[in-house]
Formats: C-alpha cells, sequence, structure tokens
C-alpha cells in the first residue's frame, strides 16, 4: 500500500490481516516512517508482486498512467485489479457499505484500532496543519473541540 502511514491505509493493513491476508507490504514517502499501485509506481510494484499475487489500485497518487511489462505481468501470473467508486452506482456503493457492516468490530476490536499521531486543542488549528503539511505523522492527527464553537 502507498501511504502506508496514513489513517485510511493504516485501517487497510488492519483490515487486510483481520481477512487473512498474509503479508501486507506499505510504502511511504518518508524514511521515518518505514511507499505499491499507481502510475509511476506501476513497474516497480509489479516487480515486487509475489507470483499469483494481486496489485489492486484505488487511489491514483503520482499519475493515472504507468508503464506496464505485459511479459513480466504473464510470468507471474499478477491479478491486477483498478478500483474506483466514483462511477459506481448508488446500487453498488450501498451494497458495499452493507457488506462492510458484516465485519464484527467488537470481536476485532484489538484488531481494527484508529492509528492517532497527535491529538490537538482547537487553539492549535494552526500547528495541527503544519503537522499535515510536514507529512511527518502516522495515522491521524485529531483536533480536539471540548466547548461549542
Amino acid at each position: 500500500m502507498h501511504a502506508a502511514a496514513s489513517g485510511v491505509d493504516t485501517q487497510a493493513i488492519q483490515l487486510a490481516r483481520m481477512l487473512g491476508a498474509g503479508r501486507v507490504y506499505g510504502t511511504t514517502r518518508s524514511r521515518t516512517h518505514a511507499r505499491v499501485l499507481d502510475g509511476p509506481y506501476l513497474e516497480d510494484n509489479l516487480h515486487a508482486a509475489a507470483i499469483k499475487g494481486h496489485i489492486v489500485g484505488v487511489g491514483r497518487l503520482g499519475s493515472a498512467t504507468g508503464t506496464l511489462d505485459m511479459e513480466e505481468l504473464a510470468r507471474k501470473r499478477v491479478e491486477l485489479i483498478g478500483v474506483t467508486f466514483r462511477t459506481r452506482s448508488d446500487e453498488e456503493k450501498f451494497a458495499i457499505a452493507r457488506a462492510s457492516r458484516t465485519v464484527d468490530l467488537e470481536t476485532n476490536a484489538d484488531t481494527l484500532r484508529p492509528v492517532i499521531d497527535r491529538t490537538y486543542a482547537w487553539s492549535q488549528v494552526l500547528e495541527a496543519q503544519e503537522g499535515l503539511a510536514d507529512n511527518a505523522h502516522v495515522g491521524k492527527i485529531v483536533l480536539e473541540v471540548t466547548q461549542q464553537i
């Protein structure tokens, strides 16, 4: 997973593990965190994929296009899957939402936990924004609102 330190990907990694994925690989832009499918990374992703592996493209980090070595794809028998929600019908979106509700959050409470990097008071909103801009966080940055605004 690209952007493995993001809030969405930390949850996706936990969900993949909970659903039985053997090994989940992630990348980030920063060496202090631990940068795998969209345009500029497609060739590297294919190289890193296991034989009979799966490459799933959900977001497009750097570009919507990339170069693909079809011989390597065939040799490894890799399954390449593109996913988007923008073009799905309302029925498909509702079906996905219903399916996601089948995850037993109570039973998996220890497995599926939000990763919170830091919590800021509302008065520190600019500092929180700087933390996002620095891209030095892992997981979510939370703004705490203790009084009505």
